[in-house]
């Protein structure tokens, strides 16, 4: 016989979490990534480097930009204005310093293991809290060796490992997501140093994406409102921590913004997601084609390139075919500047085109069930190619990913699949009034974070699979911590027999 307390499950549960959520980056034989993962450690490299003067090999692209640069060509608009700050190369918006800081003090050892054990270990510890902090909520016991067993198969084949070692801060969204509802809806059986972590987990993924920020402050109105209809007695205390996190995550933004602009001279752009959607989709080509050039906006002098694809759009390099990365920087503000005004003038010229175009891209996007970025295609790889230092491109041309072998399609087979029997299971064991006051509103803020993210993602960004899939499976996680006991226990100990 021999006897494991609770601390010793918690650890337990972290541990085979941890390796169960490893496995997808040990097939990939490194850590995924994206293109938009050079921008991040470039963000925080560049900071760094005008702080300190330390160089990394990420440092080149800030030198050859920033300190470096030409004069840059004239603007193929017709005024033909002196050089400023419009001229000068583009910040973009929304990709995190916080986050990039991340990866850059993992790189300073050559690789990105390190953060990726670190998002590995933080979201194993979420889970395993997660679950056993439900648990106390509903009287249960705490999670026994069965269930640290059942949670780490069903976590295993689901999409959270892959995402978890993602270059990207895309697992800081679900973790956001039970960070707030651990706060927001079991305040009242969480210890000081419990709240402690949720309360630095949910400030950390603010901080690494306004997406995160968006979602959260709309599940905090939602708690506004709840609590106004049932306060308790401690409501007021976990409202002004979470209302907290969201102001320390505007002020890092607005940091950003102040910091951006004194390293550059120019203040980060915004990226016109929504004006490439809608030139894309048909809606926003045909009010260019019926009102330039007298609606007098930037992307008018580039009408002859359309149409193409959002992510074209976007991220093309290629002067001669793209249109925001591949023209003049003073072009490039003006085009995200602008994006509010052809919005609202597609609206006014043809309503039922963009409502229709609108929905048909957010049902779109609920409709992606892959995980279509961990084989990299044909850009993503001349990307990686063209921004990857020499030691992270050997690597990285050597991974399955790149070379689009990785064994995705059993997990995008199992999600859905996971997430139906989740639901079913969560109706099936909720039986009891506690279980239902406890997980009934854990459930609709799950679900709501879920709607949330397809339509702001559908309906402002290009449909892709990783925007679903990343979130999909808290409802497993909530099944797990909503289960009947698996194990036997006596008191808070187990007993195991042994040979």
């Amino acid at each position: 016989m021999f006897r494991m307390d609770g601390m010793k499950i918690r650890l337990l549960s972290i541990l085979l979490l941890s390796i169960v959520l490893l496995l997808p980056a040990l097939r990939n034989g490194q850590p995924f990534m994206m293109s938009d993962t050079t921008t991040y450690v470039r963000g925080a490299d560049a900071a760094i480097y005008k702080l300190t003067g330390i160089r990394t090999m990420w440092t080149g692209t800030f030198l050859e930009r920033y300190e470096h640069a030409e004069p840059t060509a004239p603007s193929s608009s017709t005024d033909h204005q002196p050089r400023d700050a419009a001229d000068l190369p583009v910040t973009i918006n929304g990709r995190s310093v916080y986050y990039g800081m991340l990866l850059y003090l993992s790189c300073l050892f050559g690789n990105f293991w390190g953060a990726a054990i670190v998002q590995i270990v933080l979201t194993a510890t979420a889970i395993t809290l997660g679950v056993e902090q439900i648990s106390r909520a509903l009287g249960k016991a705490p999670p026994s060796i069965g269930t640290v067993l059942v949670m780490a198969v069903v976590i295993g084949l689901g999409p959270a490992g892959y995402f978890a070692g993602y270059m990207m801060p895309d697992i800081f969204l679900p973790l956001a997501v039970i960070a707030f509802c651990q706060l927001g809806l079991l305040w009242r059986v969480l210890t000081r140093k419990e709240r402690g972590f949720w309360l630095g987990l949910l400030t950390a993924a603010l901080l690494f994406h306004a997406l995160h920020v968006v979602i959260i402050a709309s599940g905090f109105a939602a708690l506004l409102l709840r609590s106004g209809r049932s306060p308790e007695a401690d409501g007021r205390s976990r409202l002004i921590a979470i209302l907290a996190t969201l102001l320390l995550a505007l002020s890092g933004q607005a940091i950003f913004h102040l910091a951006v602009r004194e390293a550059t001279g120019a203040g980060p752009v915004d990226v016109p997601f929504l004006t490439a959607r809608l030139t894309a989709d048909g809606p926003g080509e045909g009010y260019l084609r019926t009102h330039c050039p007298a609606a007098g906006l930037r992307l008018c002098n580039y009408l002859h390139r359309l149409p193409m694809d959002s992510d074209t759009f976007l991220w093309n390099h290629d002067p001669n075919t793209g249109i925001f990365s591949a023209v003049p920087p003073r072009d490039r503000r003006a085009i995200a500047a602008e994006q509010f005004a052809f919005v609202a003038g597609v609206a006014v010229d043809r309503p039922m085109a963009l409502a229709k175009s609108t929905v048909v891209s957010i049902g779109r996007q609920i409709a992606k069930w892959r995980l279509a970025e961990f084989n990299y295609g044909q850009r993503q790889r001349e990307t990686f190619d063209a921004k990857l230092p020499a030691p992270i491109i050997a690597s990285t041309s050597a991974s399955a990913a790149y070379r689009q072998a990785m064994p995705v399609r059993f997990t995008e087979i199992a999600t859905p699949v996971l997430a139906l029997v989740a639901l079913a299971a969560i109706v099936l064991f909720a039986r009891s009034p506690i279980e239902r006051r406890t997980i009934l509103p854990y459930l609709a803020f799950a679900i709501g974070a879920l709607l949330l993210n397809a339509i702001i993602c559908g309906a402002i960004s290009t449909p892709h699979d990783r925007y679903q899939m990343r979130l999909i499976w808290i409802l497993p996680f909530l099944a797990v911590a909503l289960r009947p006991d698996l194990g036997m226990r006596s008191g808070r100990l187990i007993r195991i027999t042994t040979a």
